[in-house]
């Protein structure tokens, strides 16, 4: 991120850390990102199990209105099926007129994971960052040291 402070990028906690059960999959709420040129996609697993494949897959979808048909546009993450740690980070540019934005996950593919996904918003056209997602804080800069 190009070594931007706090101040310079929105953290939205798209799921918070929990155990999720096979078989589920879900979307968020709908979030604009507009005012921001470049998103990150985080998701982070673990004690993943997988017994039918396939594995837990994130992937971000967008539309041109908050209630409108989200389309999946290939910013996804492959089915994350193992190791006790495992990140997975997929970043895009936000280019495109459609500004809302939707995180889906599913795990349908066998995998029994606890896991959080995050998404960081980068290159902000007004900063400071005007107001941080209502889940996140952000404390100052530690500055030399």
């Amino acid at each position: 991120m190009q070594g931007y402070s706090g101040s310079y990028i929105k953290y939205i906690t798209a799921l918070s850390p929990a155990t999720s059960r096979t078989g589920a999959s879900a979307f968020t709420d709908a979030s604009n990102f507009a005012g921001y040129e470049f998103a990150t996609l985080i998701a982070v697993m673990g004690s993943p199990t997988n017994t039918a494949g396939g594995g837990w897959v994130t992937c971000a979808l967008r539309s041109g209105t908050s209630n409108g048909t989200f389309s999946a546009f290939g910013a996804s993450l492959p089915g994350m099926t193992t190791g006790s740690r495992q990140t997975s980070v997929r970043s895009f540019s936000l280019d495109s007129s459609a500004t809302w934005y939707r995180i889906g996950y599913d795990n349908s593919g066998g995998a029994n994971a606890n896991v959080a996904i995050i998404v960081a918003l980068s290159k902000p056209r007004n900063a400071p960052v005007p107001t941080q997602d209502s889940f996140t804080t952000v404390y100052s800069d530690v500055l030399g040291g």
